[in-house]
């Protein structure tokens, strides 16, 4: 079996501004920006003597291959480089094994991750030029061949061509795909270096505009660049223009407690705002209606409505839950979807699991101790609400406005707080087990 990939010319390295980066002033000022967080501890970081144009033209022609003006441009800089950083919270973080970095720590070897590395969250180890051009990877033998522009790799072929050049990591590495006459492709080794079919490809300059941008943390490297199947993908050229927006330091440190606070959120046609807005203008909903809810949905819930699952759809820019459970024979599942609730309800307590509160507007309403277990608040506005206490399992927050929200002490495992807004929001005492929080906004949380 063929496994075919179509690379179009374009990938190969154009001059542009990237060709004139410094990059020992890029990664200088990355060191610096780590040294100063107070959440991180940078524990090494080593430029070295560069090369001149007549070593590389050398190299060139004793290597048989060809150079682009990006890899000129970084080894006639440095001949390699090292930067490590780990988050003071790892549980391997202690300042015996890993003291802070200072001038006089010598760097490690070039085989640190193959022989003593450990856990450290952030890695560059970019070889010496000769050093990679030398190390031929051992061929998968499990791969099946390659299509590459026409041309069939075997998979000694293939490997032939492979060259390891930052090894981040004992897992992962990234590899040039060397072409004779052809500038070299970037690709992401899987498998302790050894697996290259599921992996984006790119080039050199991204690579390294990718690493500056992502602050070195190796885990992004391989959630960027290991996607299965990735061949199948067009070949990255630059870097998604949101990426500095949701990559800085601080959001990193998030991420230790908020999962996937760094990604982008995805995109649904939800018109969020109109929700929130038809609710508002909605009349408000009375104590009458809300205790006719309950008791209907307690009904629902003794009758089998326990357990379902929800299936979130848009119809004409408004979500809509469908929820698919066992059948109920008794009552009426609560579904209070863009109602409006007053302050003169008494929402605490309330034990509605596996209800709807899709597009609600509940601006600075109390839920203490509420039971909504399996529910939906998503498109919501529920500024400054209070879930002290409660019980919010599996709920789908999704694009909701929750700013200065009170979780403290909430149950939140598998919540899902994609794409909102929780700018002061407090978490501290929360659970947030396998809670999900993609693209959300994170500004002055705390926990």
């Amino acid at each position: 079996m063929l496994v075919c990939i179509n690379l179009c010319s374009s990938i190969l390295y154009k001059k542009n501004l990237l060709a004139t980066k410094n990059y020992i002033e890029a990664f200088n000022n990355l060191a610096k920006e780590l040294a100063r967080h107070s959440n991180i501890e940078l524990l090494g970081y080593h430029t070295f003597a560069p090369l001149t144009e007549r070593e590389l033209e050398a190299l060139e022609a004793k290597y048989n291959c060809q150079f682009d003006e990006a890899i000129r441009r970084f080894y006639s800089q440095t001949n390699g480089l090292q930067l490590r950083w780990m988050f003071k919270n790892n549980p391997a973080y202690h300042t015996d094994k890993y003291p802070p970095f200072h001038r006089s720590i010598a760097p490690v070897g070039w085989d640190y991750t193959e022989e003593s590395f450990e856990k450290e969250d952030g890695c560059v180890l970019l070889l010496p030029l000769e050093d990679v051009l030398r190390n031929v990877v051992s061929p998968n033998v499990y791969q099946d061949d390659i299509v590459l522009e026409s041309t069939i790799y075997s998979t000694v072929d293939f490997h032939a061509c492979i060259r390891p050049f930052d090894k981040f990591s004992y897992y992962c590495n990234m590899a040039f795909f060397f072409r004779k006459g052809q500038s070299p492709l970037v690709l992401l080794g899987d498998e302790a270096g050894t697996c290259f079919e599921d992996s984006r490809w790119t080039n050199f300059a991204t690579y390294l505009d990718f690493v500056l941008a992502s602050k070195a943390f190796g885990r992004r490297r391989k959630e960027f660049f290991g996607i299965p199947e990735g061949y199948k993908q067009t070949p990255i050229q630059k870097l998604p223009p949101k990426i500095q927006q949701y990559w800085s330091l601080d959001i990193l440190v998030l991420t230790q407690h908020f999962p996937l606070a760094d990604q982008l959120a995805r995109k649904m046609p939800i018109k969020t705002q109109k929700m929130q807005e038809k609710a508002y203008q909605a009349g408000a909903f009375s104590a009458e209606e809300l205790a006719e809810v309950v008791a209907a949905h307690q009904d629902f819930l003794n009758s089998g409505g326990v357990g379902g699952k929800w299936q979130l759809i848009a119809i004409q820019g408004q979500a809509l839950g469908i929820y698919k459970g066992n059948e109920n024979k008794r009552g009426k599942q609560a579904i209070l979807d863009m109602k409006k609730m007053e302050h003169h309800l008494e929402l605490q307590e309330l034990f509605l699991p596996y209800s709807s509160w899709c597009g609600v507007y509940a601006k600075a309403q109390d839920f203490s101790d509420v039971d909504f277990t399996g529910s939906l608040l998503t498109d919501a506005n529920l500024e400054q609400a209070i879930f002290a206490d409660a019980n919010l399992e599996n709920v789908d927050f999704s694009r909701s406005n929750l700013k200065k929200a009170s979780f403290v002490n909430a149950n939140l495992r598998g919540a899902d707080f994609e794409n909102c807004n929780l700018t002061g929001a407090d978490f501290r005492g929360a659970v947030l087990e396998g809670s999900r929080f993609r693209g959300a906004v994170l500004k002055d949380v705390v926990w």
